[in-house]
């Protein structure tokens, strides 16, 4: 049975979304428009260096590349945030892209979080994370502020915590390679992650993975690639995986992991028994075509 078009890469996205930092980045045709080269970049930083500081805030809006990290000695501590708290300084790709990308767009991305400095008889504090519009992490706002917004609760351990973006509706636009001002916040989406009553001072690293379409600048010395797409629909990618679990993009459940280990052995019997309907029938008929093949699982869009 041949694939409907377009089934591959939705179910190829879905993965992407899935394992941002080891699954496939060929050059695919996952959002509509001009294509543009693809990479995936890492930036390590670490954060709550700052004397008796227990708590904080990190945030990170892929399709700009823009992050922020902040802490305080109280989670009630306030922080004023807007645009111009994301900078590019240190975040995934940085010194690459600045030579080179005109306008920039993310497929997928995710941020690890490893407490590093302190042992496991010491390990103390909870973490909240999740993922939101931009425009809902601006204001003054504490870290107990973004508890309140963030639904997604977990102890702090010496385990790696780990949160995945998924894209908001107007995530598969271009932004302007460093003029994170111009972004519109209204849907594009930001990982944020929040933590208290961590161990005063005590580092926290954090690494950024940030899978990334650009176009190049004039000065690059590159030609376009002189491609265009129609893509497939990510809000229907991102839907049908929220839908099947709704904690797929974290690992503070259990529910999360068993997913995620299940995912890549289902994806080959995704495409042989959904391909057929995925355009006819919609991604709920798809659902449910494949409730022996794996277990009511994803997906195609």
């Amino acid at each position: 049975m041949r694939a409907a078009p377009g089934t591959n890469h939705a179910l190829a996205y879905a993965q992407l979304l899935r394992d941002p930092c080891n699954a496939s980045t060929s050059l695919e045709a996952y959002y509509p428009g001009e294509k543009g080269f693809v990479q995936r970049f890492i930036a390590d930083i670490v954060t709550n260096t700052t004397a008796g500081h227990t708590s904080g805030v990190i945030l990170f809006h892929p399709n700009s590349d823009g992050l922020a990290t902040l802490s305080a000695a109280a989670s009630s501590g306030t922080f004023v945030l807007n645009a111009g708290s994301y900078t590019l300084s240190s975040s995934p790709g940085q010194a690459f892209l600045t030579g080179a990308a005109n306008k920039t767009r993310s497929l997928a991305a995710c941020v690890q979080c490893f407490p590093s400095a302190v042992s496991v008889t010491n390990m103390t504090g909870e973490y909240a994370m999740g993922v939101v519009s931009m425009s809902s992490t601006f204001g003054t706002l504490s870290t107990d502020n973004f508890f309140n917004i963030l639904s997604n609760r977990g102890n702090m351990t010496k385990e790696k915590a780990e949160c995945k973006w998924y894209p908001g509706a107007l995530d598969d636009r271009y932004s302007q390679w460093n003029v994170i001002s111009a972004v519109d916040s209204s849907d594009t989406n930001v990982i944020a992650i929040a933590y208290r009553g961590y161990p005063a001072g005590a580092a926290l690293s954090i690494r950024f993975t940030n899978v990334v379409e650009w176009t190049p600048n004039t000065s690059a010395g590159l030609t376009a690639t002189n491609q265009v797409s129609t893509g497939v629909n990510h809000n229907n990618v991102v839907a049908a995986l929220q839908k099947h679990d709704p904690h797929w993009y974290h690992n503070l459940s259990r529910e999360a992991s068993n997913f995620a280990s299940g995912f890549a052995q289902d994806a080959s019997k995704v495409a042989r028994y959904g391909a057929r309907r995925v355009f006819s029938y919609g991604l709920a008929t798809l659902e449910r075509s494949l409730g022996s093949a794996m277990g009511g699982a994803l997906l195609a869009a």
